[in-house]
């Protein structure tokens, strides 16, 4: 590494040769004068500073795959083995979790909503035993934390290592700065379900139901909002018509786990 002069010290001409010149020597810097290494080149990082300055000593020292996507997530993943690779190799502090896939949640403890919710319990019971966990309440510590707010609080808190968190409780506690999620791991994700119906009695008269179904359907986006707030859904989205059909995979779901309203 070349060093530049002291602040207020221009006296400094020091020389190298070397295949590649790199200027600065943050993180990324430093990553491409080792890959040069490894490729069996030389490098020589040059930096204008004489200690750390710049963002690379300024940050946390978080190593973490975000949510990331096809070439991106292929990148992700192969720095942070480059990361964990280096931070042994120089003999620096790093702290790895133990969970990186739904398997790995055999013998760990995990807080769920509450028995029978969708989100909160049979999906992720679902995913434990899709992923080779045959008995989920007897393989993982299932606590069940009353909701999903205090799925979240316990995951952060400590108490448990691992936890439940639906789109509309993540969305809120982003927003209100309760929960940071690049200090964590995604390790599943399920698809997209449906949110509890606005429903109307079958036995009103069709006149009535449609003309209720027409307000809900071309709400003003003030009036989505309000709805939103009313429902607890965060952000608020358009209404949309919905069948038994739409429900339908729920409904598979309970019966494949055997499901009943006791359960609720």
């Amino acid at each position: 590494m070349t060093a530049g002069p002291r602040s207020g010290d221009r006296s400094h001409n020091g020389s190298a040769r070397a295949d590649v010149a790199i200027a600065g020597a943050g993180i990324v810097g430093l990553a491409h004068a080792v890959e040069t290494v490894r490729r069996g080149l030389s490098a020589v990082v040059v930096e204008r500073d004489d200690r750390a300055r710049g963002a690379s000593v300024r940050n946390f020292g978080h190593g973490f795959v975000s949510a990331q996507a096809g070439d991106a997530l292929v990148a992700a993943l192969e720095a942070r083995e480059r990361w964990i690779e280096l931070a042994r190799e120089a003999g620096f502090w790093l702290l790895e979790s133990a969970l990186k896939t739904v398997p790995d949640l055999r013998g760990k403890s995990l807080a769920l909503s509450e028995p029978g919710s969708t989100s909160g319990d049979a999906l992720p019971r679902q995913a434990m035993i899709d992923a080779g966990i045959a008995e989920p309440k007897r393989d993982v510590k299932l606590e069940y934390a009353g909701g999903h707010p205090e799925a979240l609080l316990a995951l952060t808190k400590g108490k448990v290592d691992a936890a439940e968190i639906n789109t509309q409780q993540l969305a809120t506690a982003k927003k209100e700065g309760q929960f940071d999620e690049a200090e964590y791991r995604r390790v599943w994700q399920s698809k997209p379900i449906a949110i509890d119906p606005i429903t109307i009695r079958g036995d009103l008269d069709p006149a009535f139901k449609q003309k209720a179904k027409d307000a809900l359907m071309n709400l003003r986006p003030a009036d989505v909002q309000q709805v939103g707030a009313f429902l607890d859904v965060d952000p608020p989205a358009p209404m949309v018509a919905v069948t038994k059909q739409t429900y339908q995979p729920v409904f598979d779901l309970a019966r494949k786990l055997g499901l009943t309203e006791e359960d609720v």
